[in-house]
């Protein structure tokens, strides 16, 4: 906006939050660029159908940002149908340029842009230079002793940061973990829906009254007015504020909030193009990029729970089964990348068609020993318990019984 405004270009904006005066001025003189999400500009063409050829009659370009997050479903195929469908409408054909840090596979993306243009594609390539990442995944029990607890790992990397603060006795492992490696530090918490978003900022700002410390955590989401929203931007923006912002993709994309220390992923982030997504925010004054993600197994049988109920009533049974079957290996690249042993880094980057040389030597999985545990005999205990009391019982019975509880 800054460099617009320099060149005398104006930015108009259309989307929920917009004074009707802003919209009414655009439609008066209709110039320079227009920001718009595609459910706006599906509104747009729905109800200013007939000021379309006025509004859109000298569109030159149209550019997608993070074009990558229009390749997750069916909203890339919307947004491609909604940019003809305006084309025509007011008798133009704009160039469409897509932009992305996270795309796999440019060649296919290009081809999807071009779609009904008559165009051929250039995909440039951008040399850029290098920047370290730390990339950490962290496992944690509900209750009881950690897995990792009082444990040293010879010759492992020393931590980026050691734990700023003390999370209050019976704190939620992975909260609790959030709490103490935030203080003093500007940071990003991506949670997967509005009502986590709430819970996990309601917790951290609780573990901040227990402990008598002033509250260091701001909360961003869809449900927020919009002078909400931009407030906890602004303080995000402030580099002599040390704040944490508990969200959900409202600052996945697009949103300048200025320099993080850190990123952290609570709970399954969707695909691997997300994680890199959300990681890519963090990195302060050339210092390494550090993402955690937390996770729990449970995440990933809720998902996969959702994609198999997932309706696609506007899609034939084969489109639909074709729909559901490259969810379901998106949400198993994640499941994966979740469980391996391997280096973080070279998976993500496998992921995307490079293959890398080496380990990185400086992600959670190379910093750490993995001991390989053969629990054949274990799982067959629990399946022949399982069997033998036909699935009459719920798994408290069945792990009493496992472990030999007198229950009489």
């Amino acid at each position: 906006n800054d460099l617009c405004a320099e060149a005398d270009i104006p930015v108009w904006h259309w989307h929920g939050d917009v004074a009707q005066s802003h919209k009414a001025k655009l439609m008066r003189h209709p110039s320079g660029i227009l920001q718009i999400t595609p459910e706006s500009l599906e509104a747009l063409l729905l109800h200013k159908h007939a000021a379309i050829a006025k509004l859109f009659g000298d569109l030159r370009f149209v550019v997608i940002d993070e074009v990558h997050s229009l390749l997750r479903g069916d909203r890339g195929g919307q947004t491609l149908c909604l940019i003809e469908r305006l084309s025509r409408i007011a008798g133009v054909n704009p160039r469409r340029i897509g932009l992305s840090a996270t795309i796999g596979d440019p060649e296919g993306t290009g081809e999807f842009l071009s779609l009904g243009t008559g165009r051929k594609t250039i995909i440039p390539k951008i040399d850029a230079k290098g920047s370290k990442w730390r990339l950490s995944m962290e496992h944690f029990y509900v209750k009881d002793a950690q897995a990792a607890e009082d444990k040293q790992i010879p010759d492992a990397l020393p931590v980026l940061e050691e734990k700023t603060d003390d999370a209050p006795a019976n704190a939620d492992p992975g909260i609790g973990y959030i709490f103490e490696h935030t203080r003093g530090k500007k940071c990003l918490v991506f949670v997967n829906s509005r009502e986590e978003c709430e819970m996990v900022t309601t917790t951290l700002r609780h573990y901040c009254e227990l402990n008598h410390e002033p509250d260091r955590f701001l909360v961003h989401h869809g449900n927020l007015s919009a002078s909400y929203r931009e407030t906890a931007e602004e303080i995000m923006k402030d580099d002599s504020q040390y704040m944490t912002t508990v969200t959900t993709a409202t600052l996945e994309l697009g949103i300048d909030i200025g320099q993080l220390d850190a990123c952290v992923l609570c709970g399954y982030p969707g695909s691997i193009a997300s994680t890199w997504q959300e990681a890519g925010r963090a990195g302060r004054d050339g210092l390494p990029s550090q993402c955690i993600l937390l996770f729990s197994p449970q995440d990933i049988v809720i998902n996969r729970f959702l994609l198999d109920h997932k309706e696609n009533d506007d899609l034939d049974d084969e489109a639909a089964d074709l729909l559901r079957a490259r969810d379901n290996q998106r949400l198993q690249a994640m499941a994966n990348y979740c469980q391996t042993t391997g280096c973080l880094r070279n998976y993500i980057l496998r992921y995307f068609g490079e293959e890398p040389a080496e380990p990185c030597g400086s992600c959670g999985n190379c910093d750490r020993e993995f001991e390989e545990v053969d629990m054949t005999a274990q799982a067959k205990w629990m399946i022949n318990c399982v069997a033998e009391t036909r699935g009459r019982y719920g798994k408290g019975v069945v792990l009493n019984t496992l472990r030999g509880a007198n229950m009489a």
